[in-house]
């Protein structure tokens, strides 16, 4: 086992990195009690170690959002990609690791293409580290 998933009520630990991508997609496909689509949370496989990449996918927009969880908390960027006009909005679940289960992201932080953001996840997955191929930004910028 090397990587952790969690989202909406889900918990599946991953004993093969060949099995993110799958698992990413029936995760951020998933559309959670609020209508919004789930955010999937992914960290070590200890089940006492909290989730460090948050990762949320709206295809319809052709946009992703990553966010870095420990301090400080982090969004990923890709400064070549323009921000969405709109917010998006995913829902956050409720494994206690947000207070809101809707998680509205501004239009700087949907910077990415879901194609990134499925790299990045790959990324976190074989190496446990903050991915490399995206920029990271605080909450301010």
């Amino acid at each position: 086992m090397f990587c952790r998933v969690l989202w909406d009520i889900h918990v599946v630990d991953l004993a093969d990195v060949d099995d993110v991508g799958r698992i990413l997609g029936e995760a951020t496909n998933t559309v959670g009690p609020t209508g919004d689509r789930c955010v999937a949370y992914l960290g070590p496989p200890l089940r006492t170690a909290a989730p460090e990449l948050a990762v949320g996918i709206d295809s319809d927009h052709g946009r992703a959002v990553l966010r870095w969880l420990p301090d400080p908390p982090l969004y990923g960027v890709d400064l070549s990609v323009p921000a969405h006009p709109d917010l998006l909005s995913f829902y956050a679940g409720n494994h206690d690791i947000r207070p809101d289960p809707v998680w509205t992201c501004r239009p700087a932080m949907t910077r990415i293409r879901p194609v990134t953001a499925r790299q990045a996840v790959h990324e976190y997955a074989t190496s446990g580290q903050r991915p490399t191929c995206v920029q990271w930004a605080t909450d301010s910028t």
